[in-house]
């Protein structure tokens, strides 16, 4: 079993660390120590991490218990499944970075007649925040009644996100399992990629 050290910020105004982050962090150790193609890729949200994250790197066939994991993150590398659990430490986030991520939803058109966002124009975000960003703010269109926060709660594709290059990003809900859970459908240049979930937190 590996363990990761995580050192994470908090992105913009927020008090609890971004699952952005948290995915392209753990890309980032992936790639870096040579677990690649990373595919297959199911990342779960359970809880919110208001202090640092390390990680633990679990073949398929392993098993832990006695931690309360605020993510975990499934890939398969070559015939190998790897689960990564996220768990919080005592190291307290001590720093933060600027997210302009209405610039994002600036760039982007939304048709909620239809509940989808897209976005054509190239912007200097990973596809992971775009893809979060434009979720984010079409729910916010579509339903804009409900009372709550959408927060990032699941993540399923095939291949890592970051590795595409598209003209076109673009986000459709297709499932509200009454506010519990939504699910949307990825597609980048009109290919699905995959699917992502929000949940309404009151």
């Amino acid at each position: 079993m590996e363990k990761i050290e995580f050192d994470f910020r908090f992105k913009g105004s927020r008090n609890y660390i971004h699952g952005t982050d948290m995915y392209n962090s753990i890309i980032t150790y992936l790639l870096r120590n040579g677990y690649s193609p990373v595919t297959k890729i199911n990342m779960a949200m359970h809880k919110i991490a208001k202090s640092n994250l390390e990680g633990l790197v679990l073949v398929d066939s392993q098993n832990v218990s006695g931690y309360e994991p605020i993510s975990d993150f499934v890939c398969t590398v070559g015939d190998q499944k790897y689960k990564i659990i996220l768990i919080e430490n005592d190291q307290p986030v001590v720093d933060r970075y600027p997210y302009p991520e209405a610039d994002i939803i600036e760039l982007s058109d939304i048709d909620k007649e239809n509940k989808t966002i897209r976005l054509s124009q190239k912007i200097d975000f990973s596809n992971i925040e775009k893809v979060v960003a434009l979720n984010k703010a079409i729910h916010e269109n579509v339903f804009s009644d409900a009372s709550g926060k959408w927060y990032f709660t699941r993540l399923q594709v095939e291949k890592d996100l970051n590795i595409y290059d598209p003209e076109i990003i673009e986000i459709k809900i297709i499932k509200n399992m009454n506010f519990r859970l939504t699910k949307s459908e990825i597609c980048f240049d009109s290919q699905k990629i995959g699917y992502i979930y929000f949940s309404l937190v009151k």
